[in-house]
């Protein structure tokens, strides 16, 4: 059509006026040059675009074993199976280091990146910013939770070293087989296995299970978001992590899920909305400031029994606990006194059974 136009204007470069004097065509020769214009450049457009490429980088599986980076000009990386990094060298830490802007695509299945193994130790320095955060994700062209199995920093992970930051981990959760005293499949976005990396502000979302599992871990988690996960946003077991200024969100159970009274988080300044079950059930050492909930779901805390042997706090901004077995605060170092906080308001729910509160044990 364009072309068809441009020969007809050509053609007609002059014309006789009244008089029967030839003038030029000044107009159609503006024309001309507008369509001739146009079509050069849609011409010139078919001929460049098939030749304009992505990066894309496949990445098998396997160990990486020295230090390696993934930039952002090989970005996305298509990894097709399970990633560790980690040397058997315990005189090397090998470091994965990945460019802000990188995604990450895990194909589906039992694919993973764990970081560090047993006494062989790695690193991973995953700093994305703001207006370019580092996408961890599957590759299926429609995700689904559960495609890929996620992050696990095991016990030979350099905590000193390792960071992830700016960054989103989601459609994880597929299970990962490991023993914690016994065999188990764990579901999670992020596993910490006996190591405590610096997290924050970082995104988990659409976990097939937990959005994070920690195990023997003291981390600190800063500033995350939790959303959308099958069972738990957070699920802690011998763990005692601080989780602060957080939201986590559309949790399948609970908010936070401690597996027994050894887990004693600090929780503060955190926003949690739209659980299954309730927010939180906690060891009865944990400690509980400034957090609010909305949403949906019931209104209580669930308490293991246990001792408390150092200072807690059991905030009303929740007003209903529900403590599942006795509790007795003391400390079996006389030099410690340590004291229950219960603050105006609360309502304190014992279950069935020889359940009580005991002040102070002998010495």
């Amino acid at each position: 059509m364009i072309g068809r136009q441009i020969g007809e204007i050509m053609s007609i470069d002059c014309f006789k006026d009244v008089t029967g004097k030839i003038v030029k065509n000044n107009q159609n020769k503006r024309y001309r040059n507008k369509y001739l214009g146009i079509f050069l450049f849609w011409f010139l457009t078919a001929l460049l675009v098939p030749n304009i490429s992505f990066a894309e980088t496949q990445v098998p599986g396997g160990n990486i074993s020295e230090d390696t980076t993934w930039t952002l000009a090989g970005s996305p990386y298509i990894v097709n199976g399970a990633i560790t990094v980690s040397n058997a060298d315990a005189a090397i830490t090998p470091t994965l280091t990945i460019e802000p802007g990188v995604e990450i695509r895990f194909a589906k299945g039992a694919n993973h990146l764990k970081i560090g193994s047993g006494n062989s130790s790695g690193a991973l320095v995953a700093q994305g910013t703001v207006d370019a955060p580092i996408v961890f994700t599957s590759n299926e062209t429609t995700p689904a939770s559960g495609d890929w199995q996620g992050i696990i920093f095991d016990n030979g992970t350099d905590d000193t070293t390792t960071i992830l930051e700016h960054a989103v981990v989601e459609y994880g959760g597929a299970p990962f087989r490991t023993v914690i005293g016994y065999w188990v499949d764990l579901y999670s976005n992020i596993l910490l296995y006996n190591a405590s990396p610096t997290i924050r502000n970082t995104s988990l979302r659409n976990s097939q299970g937990v959005g994070l599992y920690g195990l023997n871990s003291t981390s600190t988690l800063d500033a995350m978001s939790i959303s959308d996960s099958g069972t738990h946003g957070i699920q802690l077991n011998g763990s005692s992590s601080t989780i602060t200024n957080s939201m986590i969100s559309n949790s399948g159970q609970y908010g936070i899920y401690c597996s027994s009274n050894t887990s004693n988080p600090s929780i503060s300044s955190n926003i949690f909305s739209n659980w299954g079950t309730y927010p939180l059930r906690l060891g009865p050492g944990s400690i509980l400031s400034n957090n609010t909930y909305s949403g949906n779901g019931a209104r209580a805390i669930e308490i293991f029994g246990g001792n408390i042997t150092s200072d807690a706090s059991w905030s009303n901004t929740i007003q209903q606990y529900i403590i599942l077995s006795s509790i007795s605060v003391s400390n079996a170092d006389a030099a410690i006194t340590p004291t229950l906080t219960i603050e105006p308001g609360v309502e304190i729910r014992f279950a069935k059974g020889a359940n009580h509160l005991k002040i102070g044990s002998g010495n």
